[in-house]
């Protein structure tokens, strides 16, 4: 029998029906066992609930979809272990992965989170050869103490340095949740680290239009603090600079530019809908 640790373990999962017969799975599988496991159904109008109450695992259901931040911020409140360990609804886990996690955050008590090694498993089509490409979310085959910010993808965290700075910011609802509380928690002087060597593997597959929503989501908040959406002319002129300098790193991969065109597209039809709002000063440009 595994060993337990005492973790909890949430994965917040909106309409996530199709991934959780392996996502759950291996959680399960780990050499070593969270405490509790938390499913966190925002809102899902698919069959994730039913999917989940298969698994000796906790539902919890959100009374609509309220946004990723939210999910996280309802999933630590319930905890009630020091530890907390989180996944996206479709990332499957190596069994070590939770044993060497706790091995990185026990490296010293001012470190606040770890974020793990995401791979691809879907590399065959352009668009996600594309995602493997420039969305990668891990840094590389080194682990190292001071990486980026953490990957709401898959991490373990401190209840109370989440706490210390407030939680997660429910206005970015799915998008830079998790780069934004690395800054707060940077700000307060925790750590953050990454560990190479807790592996996990991305489920996802995408479409031209799929690929652009995500991109675009990962890229909103930067460039609503950089003054975007001010009007059509700074978005297409910013659009048009960055399908330019996409297109010139792929002139050795042409079916990749597919994906740089499709981008542009799809990129200036949302922007064009923020407009309004942005003027209409709807908007919070700067992170809370």
């Amino acid at each position: 029998m595994s060993e337990t640790a005492p973790v909890t373990f949430y994965v917040p999962a909106y309409n996530a029906g199709r991934y959780l017969p392996e996502v759950i799975p291996g959680i399960l599988a780990q050499t070593v066992q969270p405490q509790r496991i938390l499913i966190i159904d925002d809102g899902s109008t698919d069959d994730t609930a039913e999917i989940a109450s298969r698994y000796p695992v906790e539902l919890v259901r959100q009374p609509q979809n309220m946004g990723l931040a939210a999910g996280r911020n309802r999933a630590i409140e319930m905890a009630e272990t020091e530890l907390i360990a989180a996944i996206d609804s479709d990332v499957v886990l190596r069994p070590t992965w939770l044993a060497t996690m706790l091995g990185a955050i026990s490296a010293s008590p001012r470190i606040a989170a770890v974020t793990g090694f995401l791979e691809e498993r879907y590399q065959s089509t352009p668009a996600d050869k594309w995602r493997a490409l420039h969305m990668k979310q891990n840094y590389g085959p080194v682990s190292m103490e001071s990486p980026g910010p953490l990957s709401g993808s898959n991490h373990i965290l401190r209840k109370a340095a989440w706490a210390e700075v407030g939680g997660f910011n429910v206005i970015h609802r799915t998008h830079s949740e998790d780069t934004d509380i690395s800054r707060r928690l940077r700000e307060k002087g925790w750590g953050i680290a990454y560990e190479a060597r807790a592996r996990a593997e991305h489920l996802r597959q995408d479409t031209f239009r799929s690929i652009a929503r995500a991109k675009w989501g990962w890229d909103y908040w930067p460039k609503l603090a950089n003054g975007h959406y001010q009007n059509r002319i700074r978005v297409l002129s910013d659009n048009l600079r960055t399908c330019r300098w996409r297109l010139s790193q792929h002139l050795a991969r042409p079916y990749l530019m597919l994906v740089d065109v499709a981008m542009l597209w799809w990129h200036t039809a949302w922007d064009f809908e923020k407009i309004p709002a942005y003027n209409a000063q709807e908007l919070t440009v700067h992170h809370q």
